[in-house]
């Protein structure tokens, strides 16, 4: 039998969408374009591969989702279908289109955004997560300073930390990440610091570990908080434990003894304004 092209919608297909389903088009209409893993992690946890991949298929053949595979033997790339969107217009969502030219970046917030989302470290929660498409429709030209790739709140034992995430690839000079650390510097010494945050904590996940000892160089003499470093490939996992651990143990030097001040404590993971939804929500 010929195997259908995945691109190809097959006909006489039915199907009764179902409240996990219109949870999922809501987390892709804010991803914009998700692999299926990122998809399976995030809305389908716990259930088999196949089991997902096959439910995908069926909402693409009915127009739910649309999908495009860039390469040949990689994952399946899922978007909004013109059914998707207008479900999600009718329930009062903004649905914008598939980002142009590459998508290896904007791939990678996914990825962080979606790991972050999905952590099963024991007492770690994503509260509020917002992209950098995100803040750039909403803030517009009101002079940032910097635009963060991913801005998230976690919680974590109760206590609220702001994390600016950026996603590197390696792709831009390394005089340009250290410009946007600089950028950061300045913000911790502004009464109205990161979107409302004094005090918060600095990301860098990276495409691989081909520059990690230069990034994280690079942080130990640039940037005046905490901060983490992770691939792609390995997550912020270990990250988010030893966080746990430096609010459990405030008189660590950061959390995961990279920076040179701003020792992470629950009183200083707890100044900004209460913000809720950590993918699903705005």
């Amino acid at each position: 039998m010929k195997r259908q092209p995945r691109e190809q919608r097959r006909r006489g297909i039915a199907v009764r969408l179902q409240p996990r389903d219109v949870e999922m088009l809501r987390a892709v209409a804010r991803l914009r374009v998700a692999p299926t893993r990122d998809v399976a992690a995030l809305c389908f946890p716990g259930v088999r591969r196949d089991t997902v991949a096959g439910r995908l298929r069926m909402l693409f053949d009915v127009g739910y989702l649309d999908v495009s595979a860039p390469e040949r033997t990689g994952e399946n790339l899922y978007s909004l279908g013109p059914r998707g969107r207008a479900v999600m217009i009718e329930a009062g969502e903004e649905t914008l289109p598939v980002p142009r030219g590459g998508l290896a970046h904007h791939l990678g917030i996914v990825r962080t955004w979606v790991a972050l989302a999905s952590t099963s470290v024991p007492g770690v929660q994503l509260e509020l997560a917002r992209p950098d498409w995100e803040l750039r429709a909403e803030f517009g030209d009101r002079g940032l300073v910097v635009v963060p790739d991913l801005f998230t709140v976690l919680v974590i034992r109760g206590s609220r930390v702001a994390l600016a995430v950026e996603v590197d690839l390696a792709t831009e000079p390394v005089h340009l990440l250290r410009d946007k650390v600089r950028a950061y510097v300045k913000l911790l010494a502004v009464p109205g610091g990161l979107f409302g945050w004094r005090e918060f904590g600095l990301a860098l996940a990276l495409g691989d570990d081909r520059r990690l000892q230069t990034v994280e160089r690079l942080l130990e003499q640039e940037w005046d908080g905490w901060s983490l470093t992770w691939t792609l490939e390995e997550g912020p996992g270990g990250n988010l434990r030893r966080l746990v651990d430096a609010l459990e143990s405030p008189l660590t030097a950061s959390p995961c003894g990279k920076g040179r001040e701003n020792p992470l404590t629950a009183d200083s993971a707890t100044p900004g304004p209460p913000e809720h939804g950590g993918l699903s929500d705005k």
